[in-house]
C-alpha cells in the first residue's frame, strides 16, 4: 500500500522527493499516465526488473537498453521482454530464464520455437513442463525430464499416449500404458 496516496498532501511528507525519484514502484504508481514524469525518471525504472518491462512495454512501445541489465535478472521479465518487446531470441536473458521450467518451456515454444538446452535442466525436474516440452517441443522423447513425468500419474499416462505412443518404461519399470 502506497500510504503517501492517502495523505492530502503527500509533497509534505518526509522523504517524498526522494522516493518519487527513486522507488520504481511508487513512481510507476504515480506517474504511469504521465510519460513525460516517467521518462525524467526512467534512469530508477530501469534499476527493477517489473518496471523496466512495463516501461518498455507501456511507455515506449520498444526495447529499453537501460533497463535490459535488471530485466535479465529475472526468469518471467526475461521471457516476457523477449516475447512481447523484443518478439525475438534475447541471449542476454536466457540465463535467468533458464532457472525455471516454466519460463524456459514458454522461451522454447513461443520464443525459439526450437529446443533451448539452458533450460532443459530445469524443465527436466517438472512434471508438466517436461510433458510439455516433450510434446510440443522436442515432438518426441525428453529421456532427461522421464524421471519427473514417472512421477506424475497423469502426465505418465499423457507421455506414453501423445509423445511416446507407446507403453512407459522408466528405469525398466511399467509406469504407464499407451
Amino acid at each position: 500500500m502506497n500510504l503517501y496516496n492517502l495523505h492530502a498532501k503527500p509533497s509534505t511528507l518526509d522523504h517524498y522527493e526522494y522516493l518519487m525519484a527513486n522507488v520504481p514502484q511508487l513512481i510507476w504508481e504515480k506517474f504511469k499516465n504521465n510519460p513525460e514524469e516517467l521518462e525524467k525518471r526512467k534512469d530508477a525504472l530501469a534499476k527493477d526488473p517489473q518496471y523496466a518491462l512495463y516501461y518498455a512495454e507501456n511507455i515506449i512501445k520498444g526495447p529499453f537498453p537501460e533497463g535490459e541489465d535488471a530485466i535479465a535478472t529475472s526468469p518471467g521479465f526475461s521471457y516476457l521482454y523477449a516475447s512481447i518487446i523484443l518478439e525475438m531470441p534475447w541471449t542476454k536473458g536466457e540465463d535467468a530464464v533458464a532457472t525455471s521450467a516454466r519460463y524456459s518451456y514458454y522461451y522454447a515454444s513461443s520464443v525459439l520455437f526450437a529446443v533451448f538446452p539452458k533450460g532443459e535442466e530445469a524443465i527436466s525436474k517438472n512434471a508438466t513442463y517436461a510433458f510439455r516440452y516433450a510434446r510440443d517441443v522436442l515432438h518426441g522423447p525428453f529421456p532427461a525430464g522421464e524421471e519427473a513425468i514417472s512421477s506424475d500419474e497423469n502426465y505418465a499416462h499423457r507421455y506414453a499416449q501423445d509423445v511416446l505412443k507407446k507403453d512407459f518404461y522408466y528405469n525398466g519399470k511399467l509406469i504407464a500404458k499407451a
